[in-house]
């Protein structure tokens, strides 16, 4: 097809999609789009259909089982001996021994909305991925920008032996050294008791997540308009914390992450774990021996 005929048709398309689903405005500095989260937390996976995307397949030289799974991981790859000659591998059993916080020892700076993400199923994983340093946390005078959240069912980390139905990874990046990761745990725990459930402002950017993911494997969408402001205040409600240096829990397991995983849950419905599981059947690394200096 010539360029011009292609630009034309494209230029057809864009508009016929402007017009059915106008892009809301873009938040600027600490605007509030209350209205736009509610409606897209609401959505069905049904409305997010017309913007499904191809995305790149991800790798698949690993697994969650048999001769591909966790155990094995190493022997898979050159690239991946480090998942069982690493001293400071994640995930691990968090117990008393752990450094703990009783504040959350860093700083949030979330906006309330992301204008735009990707929502993905990835296989193994679904994720989001946000706009570049949109979101950022601090500590210890230093920033990492949130680069993706994605969970794993059930919960990597085990808290004094104890696992949780899910748990959400929240991967910060510094941007003056793109190797210097932060990954903020929070667990999800299932609960039917209506008392125990936060409020909807807490939920929304879950809901949403949920909502959006795309039922096939290797799929994207982008959503627009996603509620991230309860996510902080989720965090900063869910002490104390565990701190410590560990890894990457898929290969390449490559170490020096700093960890911070809060101790309280966010309780959530069975149909939310359900819904999880349906992506994931099963994709939690077995705990692992983490030699303290």
């Amino acid at each position: 097809m010539h360029l011009v005929a292609t630009l034309a048709l494209a230029g057809a398309i864009l508009a016929s999609l402007a017009s059915a689903h106008p892009t809301p405005r873009a938040p600027s500095g600490h605007d509030h789009i209350h209205a736009n989260c509610l409606a897209s937390a609401l959505m069905s996976r049904d409305d997010y259909a017309h913007l499904l995307r191809k995305r790149a397949a991800p790798v698949t030289d690993w697994s969650y089982e048999g001769a591909t799974g966790p155990a094995f991981w190493s022997t898979i790859n050159p690239n991946y001996t480090t998942c069982a000659m690493g001293t400071k591998q994640s995930p691990i059993n968090l117990t008393p021994a752990e450094t703990m916080s009783a504040a959350a020892p860093l700083t949030f700076m979330y906006p309330q909305t992301f204008a735009e993400v990707e929502v993905a199923n990835l296989g193994r994983t679904v994720e989001v991925v946000v706009p570049a340093e949109t979101a950022f946390i601090m500590r210890d005078g230093v920033s990492y920008s949130l680069v993706q959240f994605h969970v794993h069912a059930p919960s990597e980390h085990h808290v004094m032996s104890n696992q949780f139905d899910a748990e959400v990874h929240f991967v910060h990046r510094n941007p003056a050294d793109p190797a210097a990761l932060h990954v903020v745990g929070l667990f999800l725990s299932r609960s039917t008791a209506a008392a125990n459930a936060p409020g909807k402002s807490m939920i929304s950017w879950l809901d949403t997540f949920l909502a959006a993911v795309p039922a096939a494997p290797g799929e994207m969408v982008k959503v627009p308009n996603f509620p991230i402001g309860g996510v902080p205040a989720l965090l900063e409600m869910s002490g104390p914390y565990w701190q410590y240096e560990g890894s990457l829990t898929t290969p390449p397991c490559s170490e020096g992450v700093r960890w911070v995983v809060a101790n309280a849950p966010l309780t959530v419905s069975g149909s939310t774990i359900s819904g999880l599981h349906s992506f994931m059947p099963f994709n939690a690394r077995f705990t692992q021996k983490n030699v303290k200096p």
